[in-house]
């Protein structure tokens, strides 16, 4: 029985290996990569912030940090300007307050660390792609 089988499976190997396969013909890869024509140059990365741009955006960050922590006494004595302040410094209170526990100072740590290295591994792929 199994003889049978495989005379069968032989047979069919035969019939498609002689009539059912194409060869292509011997210029088939130059005539395809003539009409694909030349390479699309590859994409240069080119960041969506400019480094001028993120100074800019760090010097503005401090900048709004300095005068929210230096408490300047310039404020007009006006009721709204007078609310803001209190409110400023007691959110300033509350967020010194929750850095007083030492578990949040090992995670805001350990946050900034993740955050820095992935800054690094991004400025290190980015020599790497201009250098290859």
């Amino acid at each position: 029985m199994k003889r049978k089988t495989n005379n069968n499976q032989d047979l069919l190997r035969n019939i498609i290996s002689a009539n059912m396969l194409e060869k292509p013909s011997a210029n088939f890869t130059d005539d395809i990569m003539s009409k694909l024509g030349i390479a699309a140059q590859p994409v240069k990365y080119e960041p969506v912030i400019s480094k001028n741009g993120w100074y800019f955006i760090s010097f503005l960050v401090i900048g709004i940090l300095y005068l929210v922590v230096s408490g300047s006494g310039n404020v007009p004595e006006i009721p709204v300007a007078q609310q803001i302040d209190n409110t400023l410094h007691e959110g300033i209170k509350n967020i010194s307050n929750l850095f007083d526990s030492s578990a949040l100072m090992l995670i805001s740590l350990a946050t900034c660390t993740v955050f820095l290295l992935v800054y690094l591994d991004s400025i290190y792929r980015q020599s790497k792609l201009r250098t290859a």
